[in-house]
């Protein structure tokens, strides 16, 4: 039985270089023949699609004027081709219009159209194409085939193939014995040398190089072994600088890292993930009072007080779980506990580093005893000054009682004598006493704006959800003399809900119009118009008249407590209500200003935050 395994080297060569030829020449013979197939059908289905196109052309008009004979008559034409079965014409709606059927076909067309194309079958070949005319679609048609021509030239090149794959088989063997000597020669002389050396053990025997291909490169790299185990001992002598280089760089960077830990001035702690300690930095030294020898392998519980390591456990495994730079404890006092025994307070920052060693975290902590204490001292003073407010405001309700009643008995005293002697005292009596009179009402005056002052920092209501139509309602109703008086025309936008001190939101629509009034040009009623908008999470209302207008230059001074622009002869006032105004916006979180222009009136425009609590 033949086995090529057990056949000589030549033999086997020999054999490979026919399989090869063969193989060759039956791919190329199957693809001339596949090509062929392929080219004589679609030359079939072009030539039919040329005589469908030529019929079509031909009996537009019989399908037009549904000449059905005409029809019939342009489908003889195709007798003239015996590979021709069938012929047939449709109407635009696909029915039957005319057909051909060659005798002896035991095949009829189909009755009603298919789609459009065509299809081969085992013994024939189907083409449908439609009849345009104009553009339109008129009709279509139908011509079936044989495959008897196309059966023909298939067996014919056929034929021709198998002819060529003999003679090339032929030519093939001839040229393998010729030509295997020429490759098989070296392999030969190679294998000679190797059974040489493997019997002998004389590694001084060379490999003869017989030609300079493969075969010949081979016998150089079989002749140059020791030169290429030299050049991979150098390279690996390389190979182990680098990894020498590398390992000193990284102790460069690890010498760069220990020194920034160590020079930080916040305590620097590295924990593993088993939570013992591994580096420690000179600021924890002195922060904890251990040496660095006793901290280093200890878990970080030693620094932990003794009421806060039942949790701390379970709050580091928790961060290694979901490693991420922050602030530990948020929400939380934290404290540290010194080698005494004795507790600091401290902020801890915590950021994950990952190692070849697996997970750390590097701690950073502050001492923040200092803080503290500040805090605690700022919290007494809040305290302090709390109670000195409370104060202020018992003097000032104390100081406005007190001083009210003289004011008032000096007042009524001063009326009475000018009541009793009006007739016997003089022009210039008369008038002093109106000068007194005067003089203690604005004195009373001034003391209850400066009561209501002091009291819009330390009362007022908690804030609540209020709509400010009522209170500007409230407002106006409150100035309803002075309204009179002016004839002043008052008019408002919708206005909205906010939260807020619905007597004090009175007291600033009040002060704010009570001035449009007042500051009204001479000859011209005031027009006062009130407007809110919505802005950034905010409301902004204005309040826009046309009365006397202010200089640039005095658009801070207004808000200042008793800062006046004018003579009291002229406008009356105390010179406190802008302020007054001021000191309530800004109890509610919000801002105050105006915008104006000398004799074209003013605009005050201030803002109240959407959502809030009063400020404390």
């Amino acid at each position: 039985m033949f086995s090529f395994r057990s056949n000589s080297f030549s033999g086997r060569l020999k054999l490979v270089i026919m399989t090869a030829s063969l193989l060759s020449v039956l791919l190329a013979a199957a693809a001339f023949v596949m090509y062929e197939y392929t080219t004589i059908r679609q030359n079939l289905v072009d030539d039919l699609s040329t005589k469908a196109q030529i019929i079509g052309q031909n009996c537009t008009a019989a399908l037009l004027f549904a000449n059905k004979e005409d029809g019939e008559h342009t489908l003889q034409s195709l007798q003239a081709q015996s590979y021709i079965r069938i012929g047939a014409i449709y109407d635009k709606d696909g029915l039957l219009f005319a057909e051909y059927v060659r005798p002896g076909n035991p095949f009829a067309p189909p009755a009603r159209l298919k789609s459009e194309g065509y299809q081969f079958e085992s013994n024939r070949l189907q083409l449908f194409q439609p009849i345009y005319m104009n553009n339109e679609q008129v009709g279509s048609i139908y011509i079936e085939s044989d495959l008897e021509v196309l059966k023909q030239q298939f067996r014919s090149y056929g034929t021709i193939a198998g002819l060529v794959l003999i003679g090339s088989l032929v030519t093939a063997f001839l040229l393998a014995s010729r030509l295997q000597r020429s490759i098989s020669r070296p392999i030969l002389s190679l294998s000679e040398t190797a059974r040489i050396i493997s019997h002998q053990h004389d590694y001084s025997v060379c490999a003869q190089k017989i030609s300079n291909d493969e075969l010949g490169l081979l016998a150089d790299a079989f002749n140059q072994m020791l030169s290429q185990i030299q050049q991979r001992e150098t390279s690996l002598q390389q190979t182990n600088e680098a990894m020498a280089r590398e390992i000193a760089e990284r102790k460069k960077v690890e010498g760069r890292f220990r020194l920034v830990v160590e020079s930080a001035p916040n305590a620097m702690l590295m924990v593993n993930h088993h939570g013992e300690i591994v580096l420690v930095n000179s600021q924890a030294e002195h922060f904890f009072g251990y040496p660095r020898k006793e901290l280093i392998g200890q878990s970080i519980e030693l620094l932990v007080p003794e009421r806060y390591r039942g949790n701390h456990t379970g709050y580091r495994v928790g961060f290694m779980a979901e490693p991420q730079a922050r602030a530990m404890g948020v929400g939380r006092d934290l404290y540290g506990l010194r080698k005494d025994g004795s507790e600091f307070p401290v902020e801890i920052g915590l950021n994950p580093i990952e190692t070849e060693e697996g997970a750390m975290v590097l701690s950073s902590i502050v001492d923040i005893t200092e803080r503290k204490q500040l805090d605690e001292q700022l919290k007494n003073k809040a305290e302090e000054l709390a109670r000195s407010n409370a104060e202020l405001e018992q003097f000032a309700y104390v100081a406005s009682h007190d001083l009210q009643e003289p004011l008032r008995m000096i007042s009524s005293f001063v009326q009475l004598l000018g009541q009793r002697y009006k007739d016997s005292l003089d022009q210039d009596a008369n008038e002093f006493i109106h000068f007194a009179v005067d003089g203690a009402t604005r004195m009373q005056t001034l003391i209850n704006d400066l009561l209501k002052f002091s009291r819009l920092g330390t009362r007022g209501k908690e804030f609540v959800r209020m709509k400010c139509e009522p209170v500007l309602s409230a407002a106006l109703i409150n100035l309803h003399a002075a309204i009179e008086e002016s004839g002043a025309t008052i008019t408002h936008d919708p206005l909205p809900s906010v939260y807020a001190d619905e007597s004090q939101m009175v007291q600033l629509f009040q002060n704010l119009i009570g001035n449009a009034i007042k500051f009204h040009r001479e000859n011209e009623p005031p027009h006062i118009r009130i407007s809110a908008q919505r802005r950034n999470g905010e409301y902004v209302f204005s309040v826009r008249d046309n009365g006397i207008g202010i200089e640039t230059e005095f658009f801070n001074r207004i808000f200042i407590i008793f800062q006046r622009l004018h003579d009291k002869a002229k406008y009356h006032g105390t010179g406190i209500g802008l302020a007054i105004c001021k000191k309530i916006v800004e109890q509610h979180g919000g801002r105050i200003w105006v915008e104006s222009q000398p004799g074209n009136g003013s605009t005050f425009c201030f803002t109240i935050p959407n959502k809030g609590e009063r400020l404390q």
